[in-house]
């Protein structure tokens, strides 16, 4: 599959697009044949087609430079990272020590080794979160209180409320 494209379409080397009767599909091709990956939306909706090839050609890039896409877990990982290198480097107050910082590349790695290529969702808006984490408190309060009141027990009623009551019924 490695030859000059047929037409000019703007695509970077070895991605491909496909548009099917239902389906369109635009991916990037490894020099082993298998992809890299392969984004499908219908073919129908040109915003979304629009959407998968600027996706796509940014993906390529990304790929052939073997960095991380900037919205992944990994990309943040190596983002935190390197500032927490910064910090150690600068001398910093709150800069953490050098094992501290030895346990966290370990622990990064495995992290990214499960979560390095899942995307981050950038859907829910910042300005929602505190709500979010209000009721979430709330909740935890709530429990808390719950578990820390003892239960009630059942009792008779005082002589006192019963003769109270028969007084005003009799009245």
């Amino acid at each position: 599959m490695i030859r000059r494209r047929d037409r000019a379409d703007g695509l970077p080397f070895r991605v491909y697009e496909r548009r099917g009767v239902l389906d369109y599909s635009i991916g990037y091709k490894l020099p082993s044949g298998a992809w890299a990956f392969r984004l499908r939306c219908d073919v129908n909706d040109k915003a979304k087609i629009h959407e998968l090839r600027q996706q796509a050609i940014s993906r390529s890039g990304q790929v052939a430079l073997s960095a991380p896409p900037e919205d992944t877990f990994a990309a943040l990982a190596a983002a935190w990272l390197e500032r927490q290198e910064k910090l150690q480097d600068a001398g910093a107050v709150g800069a953490r020590a050098a094992s501290t910082l030895a346990e966290n590349r370990r622990e990064l790695a495995m992290l990214c080794q499960s979560f390095g290529e899942m995307r981050l969702d950038r859907s829910k808006k910042p300005t929602r979160m505190p709500t979010w984490m209000r009721a979430q408190w709330r909740l935890d309060q709530t429990a808390r209180r719950d578990r820390a009141q003892p239960k009630a027990t059942r009792r008779s009623r005082s002589p006192a409320l019963s003769s109270s009551t028969a007084c005003a019924s009799g009245s």
